[in-house]
C-alpha cells in the first residue's frame, strides 16, 4: 500500500516537518555555531597573528640592512679617529703619479678597504673621494681611479649636488664594471661625508643581497615587501610592478603601524616599520584573500558540510516519515482487531526498534489479558465447585445445633452443673457456627482467632494438655481482613503429624506480623518434624493443583489461598527430623 493512499496530506507534512526538525536541527545547529566559532576565531587569531608576525620580520629586515651598512660607521671612523689615513691620502689622490712611500701607504688603505669588501659577499664596493686636483677616487676593487677612465661616475655627480645638510644619504644605482655589459651590477649605495675635509665615503652594497632579505621575510602568499629611502622613494621591492595601482605616499603618510587599505577592488593589510638609523621605511603588504585563505576554506568546508546534511536529513526524514507511518498504521491495525475481536497477528520475531517494541507488548497485552480472564473464569469455577462440595459435604446446621444442644442439656442432667462435656460441646458449637453458618469468605482477624481458641481448648482436652499454644502479635494487626478457618488446618497438621507421635509435653507458637503491605503468618512446632524425602512430597504436591489422601487440610489451606490471593501465594514449609516443622504464610492485605 502506497503512503499516499491512506496518509492525509496534513498529517504527512506535519510529520516531515516534526522528523526533520528532530533530525536537522540537533545536527545543523552545533554544526554552524561550530562553524562560526571557527572562523571568528581564527580569523582574530590569524589577523593578530600576523600583524605580530609581520612587525618581527620586518624589524628583522630592518636590523639586517643596518647590520649591512654599518661597515660605512666603522669605514668612516677610521678617517675620523686615525687623521695620518687622510694626510697620506690626500698627497696621493693629488699627484697622477705616486712614489714608492706613497705607494706603501696607498696600498695599506687599499689593503683595509679590500679587506672589508672582499670579507663580506654584500659588499660589491667601497669609494674614498678628498676633493682633488688629479679628479682621482680610491676604489676598493681597483685601487686609484680617474674618473675619465672609470665607467661609474655617476656617484660623484650625486655627491657635488647634494646639499650641504645631508651627511648620509642612499640611491638605488647599477655599476658596469665594462662598456659591453647591458644590465650591470643593481646596487645600493651609501653616502657618508667626512669632515673637517671636502671627502666623501661611498658604500656599494649588492641589490640582491638586500633583495633577499626581503624575499625571505614575505611569509604569505602575495605579500610583498618594499624598501623606501628618506624621501620615500622606492629602494627595493620583491613585487613593486604588481602594486602599481597603490599610492605608497598615502600609505607612507599613515600614523599606524598595521591596519587595513583597499586599493584596486582588493582590500590589503598593510604593516610598517621605520628604520631609525637609515630613516628607511620598510611595507609589507599582504592582501586579505591571503590571510583569512583558512576562514575562506572553513567557511566553505562548514556551508558545504550543512548542505550535504539537509539533503542527508531530507532523505533520512522521508524515509523515517514512510516508515513511521507504517508503524502507526500497523498499530492502528492490531487495536482495530482486537476492539472487533478479529484474529490478531503473531508476535515479532525480534524487536528492532521502539515501533517494534510498541506492538510487540501490545499483542503481548492483548495475549495476556486473554490469557487472565481464562485463568479468571477458571478460578470461579474451581470457587464454585469448592462452594458445592462443601455444600453437598454440610449437614443440615440446624439439626446439628438442636443435636448438640440436646446432649448437652442431657449431660447437665448427670452432673446437675456445667462440667468438661459441656464446655466442649459450647466449643463444637462455636467452631460449627463459624465455619457453616457465615456466608463470608474472608473476617477479621481477631474473629479467627477467637474461634482457632475454640478448636485449641477442645484439642487440649482431647490430648490432655500435651501441649500449648503461645500467641504472637500487636494488637493493630487484629482488624485485618484475613481468609476463613486459615488457622484450624495448620494446629489440626502440627498435632495429629507432630505433637502427637512426640513423648512428653510440646509446643506450638502462632506469629502474626505485618510487613507493609503484606501479613506474615508463622506456624511452629517442635514436634518430631518431617523426613527430608517426605518434605520433598509435601513440597511438591503443594505447587501442583490434585487432590490427596493425607494432610488434606494442609493442601486445602493452601489452593484457598491461591484461589483468594493469586498463584504467587499459598504456604512454604520447612521441618527437621526431631526438631520440628514451620509453615509461613504470606498474604496481600
Amino acid at each position: 500500500m502506497k503512503l499516499s493512499h491512506f496518509l492525509p496530506s496534513f498529517f504527512t507534512r506535519k510529520l516531515f516537518i516534526k522528523n526533520l526538525l528532530l533530525l536537522l536541527l540537533p545536527l545543523l545547529i552545533p554544526l554552524a555555531i561550530l562553524g562560526s566559532m571557527s572562523i571568528l576565531i581564527t580569523q582574530n587569531y590569524v589577523k593578530e597573528d600576523i600583524n605580530n608576525n609581520n612587525l618581527k620580520l620586518i624589524q628583522q629586515v630592518i636590523d639586517n640592512i643596518e647590520l649591512t651598512f654599518s661597515d660605512l660607521d666603522s669605514l668612516s671612523l677610521i678617517f675620523k679617529e686615525y687623521p695620518d689615513v687622510i694626510t697620506r691620502l690626500k698627497p696621493i689622490l693629488n699627484n697622477p703619479t705616486v712614489s714608492l712611500d706613497d705607494l706603501a701607504a696607498l696600498n695599506l688603505i687599499k689593503s683595509y678597504l679590500g679587506a672589508s669588501a672582499n670579507a663580506k659577499s654584500y659588499i660589491h664596493s667601497i669609494y674614498v673621494y678628498y676633493n682633488n686636483g688629479a679628479d682621482q677616487y680610491l676604489s676598493s676593487n681597483d685601487g686609484i681611479v680617474t674618473f675619465a677612465n672609470s665607467l661609474d661616475t655617476e656617484w660623484y655627480g650625486h655627491f657635488l649636488k647634494a646639499d650641504n645638510q645631508t651627511n648620509i644619504w642612499t640611491e638605488p644605482r647599477v655599476i658596469k664594471k665594462y662598456e659591453f655589459e647591458e644590465k650591470g651590477t643593481p646596487v645600493i649605495t651609501m653616502y657618508k661625508k667626512l669632515f673637517p675635509i671636502d671627502g666623501v665615503l661611498v658604500l656599494n652594497i649588492r641589490s640582491d643581497a638586500i633583495q633577499k632579505v626581503l624575499s625571505n621575510a614575505a611569509a604569505m602568499p602575495g605579500q610583498y615587501n618594499i624598501i623606501f629611502d628618506e624621501h620615500n622613494h622606492p629602494l627595493l621591492s620583491d613585487g613593486l610592478a604588481a602594486l602599481s595601482d597603490i599610492r605608497f605616499e598615502e600609505l607612507l603618510s599613515s600614523q599606524h603601524n598595521f591596519f587595513t587599505w583597499k586599493s584596486g577592488g582588493k582590500d590589503y593589510m598593510v604593516t610598517k616599520q621605520v628604520s631609525k638609523r637609515l630613516d628607511w621605511t620598510v611595507l609589507s603588504i599582504v592582501p586579505q584573500e591571503s590571510i583569512y585563505k583558512i576562514p575562506f576554506q572553513l567557511s566553505t568546508l562548514s556551508l558545504s558540510l550543512c548542505a550535504v546534511s539537509f539533503i542527508l536529513g531530507l532523505i533520512l526524514t522521508f524515509f523515517f516519515t514512510v516508515r513511521n507511518y507504517n508503524h502507526i498504521f500497523s498499530i492502528v491495525s492490531i487495536l482495530d482487531s482486537a476492539e472487533k475481536g478479529n484474529p490478531l497477528p503473531s508476535l515479532p520475531n525480534r524487536i528492532n526498534d521502539e515501533y517494534g517494541y510498541i506492538i510487540h507488548n501490545i499483542l503481548k497485552t492483548f495475549i495476556e489479558q486473554s490469557y487472565l480472564k481464562f485463568q479468571l473464569s477458571e478460578r470461579k469455577y474451581k470457587q464454585k465447585t469448592l462452594e458445592l462440595l462443601a455444600l453437598q459435604s454440610q449437614i443440615n446446621p440446624h439439626l446439628l445445633y438442636n443435636t448438640l444442644n440436646a446432649i448437652y442439656w442431657e449431660v447437665m442432667k448427670f452432673t446437675g452443673k456445667p462440667n468438661q462435656a459441656n464446655y466442649m460441646i459450647e466449643h463444637l458449637t462455636d467452631i460449627l457456627q463459624y465455619s457453616l453458618s457465615d456466608p463470608e469468605q474472608n473476617v477479621i482477624l481477631a474473629k479467627e482467632v477467637k474461634y482457632t481458641e475454640s478448636y485449641i481448648q477442645i484439642q487440649k482436652f482431647r490430648y490432655q494438655d500435651k501441649f500449648d499454644v503461645r500467641w504472637e502479635y500487636d494488637e493493630e494487626v487484629l482488624a485485618l481482613p484475613v481468609t476463613k478457618l486459615i488457622f484450624q488446618p495448620l494446629i489440626e497438621n502440627c498435632i495429629y503429624h507432630g505433637i502427637n507421635e512426640k513423648e512428653g509435653k510440646s509446643g506450638i507458637k502462632i506469629k502474626i506480623a505485618r510487613t507493609g503491605s503484606l501479613l506474615n503468618i508463622t506456624v511452629i512446632d517442635n514436634g518430631v518434624g518431617i523426613t527430608p524425602d517426605k518434605l520433598l512430597q509435601i513440597r511438591d504436591k503443594l505447587q501442583k493443583d490434585g487432590e490427596y489422601t493425607d494432610h488434606i487440610g494442609l493442601y486445602n489451606t493452601n489452593k484457598r489461598l491461591k484461589l483468594n490471593y493469586g498463584d504467587t501465594y499459598g504456604l512454604n514449609i520447612r521441618s527437621k527430623r526431631s526438631l520440628g516443622t514451620i509453615v509461613y504464610i504470606t498474604i496481600p492485605i
